[in-house]
């Protein structure tokens, strides 16, 4: 009887310090829940834009007087879950070729390694 008391005696203190820990996806404070955001370099350094909508033109958008045509080096989808969690990337702001889906949750440190560098124009959220 002395030895099941010690074994519940110490599964239960093991159990009470149990601590959650969020995950590096649950936040990022470059980067806020719902937004899809890009960078002007690799690793979210530099001048970076955050949006919660569509956006047909990042030449409309400065930042410290560059404008985010063709200026991201990195971005990442923290777009929530729902109709649409996805960003569609496109290269050009009057043509649909040219385009990329970013899924909900992806984070691309180097543009460069998948061709889109310095190349994205404008976006919209979808599901893709």
């Amino acid at each position: 009887m002395h030895i099941m008391r010690a074994v519940v005696m110490a599964v239960t203190t093991c159990a009470s310090i149990v601590v959650a820990v969020p995950s590096a996806a649950a936040s990022d404070p470059n980067c806020d829940q719902g937004d899809f955001c890009i960078w002007e370099h690799d690793d979210k350094k530099g001048r970076s834009w955050t949006w919660s909508g569509d956006d047909n033109n990042y030449g409309d958008d400065v930042n410290n007087g560059m404008d985010a045509n063709d200026a991201a080096s990195s971005w990442h989808n923290r777009g929530n879950a729902g109709s649409y969690p996805d960003v569609r990337v496109y290269r050009h702001v009057d043509k649909d070729e040219g385009n990329r889906c970013v899924h909900r949750g992806v984070y691309m440190s180097n543009l460069t390694k998948v061709g889109w560098d310095n190349a994205a124009s404008r976006h919209r959220w979808t599901s893709c």
